[in-house]
């Protein structure tokens, strides 16, 4: 995610990552500095759509 990267080294405002994210992007997206993540579909799409916001809250968590 070097764009990210770039996005958050520019930026003076926290940011936020958004568009077809899963738990899976989580690692990256905090190693290239987003501030928090926003899913619609990672939820809404899912067969279990509470098990999927935990895996998400989960992998946000872990450092």
């Amino acid at each position: 995610m070097p764009g990210l990267k770039r996005i958050v080294s520019a930026c003076t405002v926290p940011v936020v990552a958004i568009g077809g994210l899963t738990a899976a992007d989580i690692p990256d997206l905090r190693a290239a500095g987003a501030a928090r993540l926003a899913v619609v579909s990672a939820v809404t799409r899912a067969p279990d759509p509470e098990a999927a916001t935990r895996a998400l809250h989960d992998a946000w968590r872990r450092p």
